[in-house]
């Protein structure tokens, strides 16, 4: 068996048929026993690896085909990716759990923890299971939008159609940077307590410094409605900006021929990238 790529905290082998999964690091027998309970009452009803065997540290899932939704993401398929992490992420929220108020949180929810069919984009396989809890929804989308956001920056704008692929309000920006760094500081703890002062509670020190600074995207417009008029449409909103502009076109050109060359190109120049 040979080490599988993308595998962080755990160490994880695979032959083709089978992934053999060894669980490192602080609560790694409840993390286990988590995923195991977990992976087999979702059979049947989301894609997820079945369990052959469990032991003391290790589980043995059956292999499931897929590309890692990350390799794809980074090839040039951002949209489509993120538009079916949106889609399943409905699917898991909407997991029967019995306990009002509260959905199924996958706890690492993104990209990097989905297997897609290449060519037509479906979700072949969601895995890592073991941080699994019943939560808010706000949880799983936050996280997917910091997936992208820290080690994806240049597909961010692929954002937009993950949230429109998920449906129903997009939860506020201050709620969605509050769960993210949340995450940030349980994983600073968990490393904590794995190896206290290490490398790894540092670099999630300073990732959640750099998540605190960060400013809310998607911006403007997330399921057809423009986000600087709530509840407009955003075509309409298009609409009648353009007409304002045509009524003004007339008086602003005797005033644009007045500006100098120097002037105009200061002012009419491309914004900055934010």
């Amino acid at each position: 068996m040979r080490p599988l790529k993308h595998g962080y905290t755990n160490r994880t082998l695979g032959d083709g048929a089978v992934v053999k999964k060894t669980y490192e690091g602080p609560d790694a027998e409840l993390r286990l026993d988590r995923e195991r309970t977990l992976l087999t009452r979702l059979q049947g009803q989301l894609p997820v690896p079945p369990v052959h065997t469990a032991d003391a540290d290790t589980l043995t899932l059956g292999f499931m085909p897929g590309a890692p939704g990350q390799e794809l993401l980074d090839a040039g398929h951002a949209v489509e990716v993120l538009e079916a992490c949106g889609k399943l992420l409905r699917r898991i929220h909407g997991v029967s759990v019995h306990d009002e108020g509260r959905v199924l949180v996958h706890g690492d929810y993104g990209p990097n923890n989905v297997l897609l069919d290449p060519v037509t984009f479906q979700i072949t396989a969601v895995v890592d299971w073991e941080f699994a809890h019943l939560g808010d929804p706000v949880e799983d989308l936050a996280w997917c939008e910091w997936i992208v956001r820290m080690h994806h920056p240049e597909h961010r704008r692929a954002l937009d159609g993950f949230f429109r692929a998920y449906g129903g309000d997009m939860p506020p920006w201050p709620a969605r940077q509050g769960a993210m760094l949340a995450r940030c500081e349980s994983l600073q703890q968990f490393c904590h307590r794995w190896e206290p002062n290490a490398p790894g509670v540092t670099l999630w020190r300073e990732r959640a410094v750099a998540t605190a600074g960060w400013e809310e995207w998607p911006r403007k417009r997330v399921s057809g409605v423009d986000r600087r008029e709530p509840g407009r449409p955003a075509r309409q909103v298009r609409q009648r900006r353009r007409r304002r502009h045509m009524a003004r076109s007339g008086s602003m050109s005797t005033m644009s021929r007045t500006l100098s060359p120097s002037t105009r190109s200061a002012d009419s120049g491309p914004r900055p990238r934010v």
